[in-house]
């Protein structure tokens, strides 16, 4: 197939990656990987097994991050992408990376908007952090017409399950502090697969929005933020989280308070 962009021959892309038939992972880089890194492999390899994309060979991943030469004092926000590349041949991975601002490291609580019942571990992507995700950020840019910043996703069945773009720990009324369950259907996070790692205990929760009085605080966590407070969700205002729960999360990012 022959391609034109802006009126210029340009080299077709693999109809994969231009059908989002693939996966990636995003992660924070300075002077080295960091500490979930070898969870973000694993998470792309077992991607890579649910979409039957032969995944890179080992040490493949790091190789291609360190010869970007991003330079050792900055902190780099690395994206790695793999796709299948010509029919029954290998995998195709790309790395890219741009330096990390505060805004986007640190960001200020969150608010967040309930969203609709769209998670299911029935889903063929289920586990995976694949490239269709245009309907989180439609999700998104929804919640941010109402004055918020993120939307909190439902499973099918009801459970609240994660945001667009990260995962959720909630802290409860009575002191339970935990994640939703499997049955929920949220994709499991290296940042949580670590901590849980380093014996940073998680109960699985299984809640709806009828539970929401039952929430103290809440914290999203993703491998560029490690953890971000909210502030509030659907309108009910929360209390701030603790302190060791925030430097807990930003600490499996490589991140210091």
């Amino acid at each position: 197939m022959k391609s034109w962009l802006n009126e210029q021959r340009v080299d077709t892309p693999s109809l994969s990656l231009m059908h989002g038939h693939g996966i990636y992972e995003t992660l924070l880089w300075r002077g080295g990987p960091p500490p979930a890194f070898l969870h973000h492999i694993e998470r792309l390899n077992r991607g890579a097994a649910c979409l039957q994309i032969a995944p890179p060979a080992d040490g493949a991943v790091l190789r291609s991050v360190q010869a970007t030469g991003i330079p050792s004092d900055l902190l780099a926000r690395v994206r790695i992408v793999l796709w299948q590349g010509k029919v029954g041949g290998p995998g195709v991975h790309l790395v890219q990376w741009r330096p990390a601002t505060e805004a986007e490291c640190r960001p200020a609580p969150a608010r967040l908007l309930l969203g609709p019942k769209i998670r299911t571990i029935e889903s063929p992507f289920f586990g995976c952090k694949h490239l269709g995700i245009a309907s989180d950020l439609a999700l998104r840019q929804r919640a941010a017409r109402q004055g918020c910043d993120e939307v909190l996703l439902r499973s099918t069945e009801g459970w609240l399950s994660e945001a667009a773009t990260a995962a959720v720990v909630f802290g409860m009324n009575d002191g339970t502090v935990g994640t939703p369950a499997l049955e929920a259907a949220p994709l499991p996070s290296t940042t949580l697969a670590l901590a849980e790692a380093r014996g940073i205990g998680l109960e699985p929760l299984l809640i709806t929005e009828a539970d929401l009085p039952r929430i103290s605080w809440i914290l999203l966590s993703n491998a560029v933020i490690g953890a971000r407070a909210v502030a509030q969700v659907q309108g009910q205002v929360l209390q701030a989280p603790p302190a060791q729960w925030l430097s807990r999360l930003r600490a499996c990012t490589g991140l210091a308070d």
